[in-house]
């Protein structure tokens, strides 16, 4: 899925949309990952990987980055 987003990002590249949509893809098929771990089976190299999203969540929230000011 990520190639076809990819290959149309190409062809359409002037047009707003398609990025919007290539992002969208992405984030869609990143939760989708996320949410087979959490659902699949608790061996530990998934319960690594859970705990591995979750001290990055803590960190986001603890130290939000703020955008550069131009």
């Amino acid at each position: 899925m990520k190639t076809l987003a990819f290959v149309v990002c190409a062809v359409f590249w002037a047009n707003p949309l398609v990025w919007i949509m290539r992002r969208c893809i992405a984030r869609d098929l990143e939760l989708a990952c996320d949410e087979q771990v959490i659902d699949g089976k608790r061996r530990s190299g998934n319960l690594r990987y859970l705990a591995l999203l979750y001290a990055l969540a803590v960190l986001v929230i603890s130290f939000p980055i703020d955008p550069p000011v131009m």
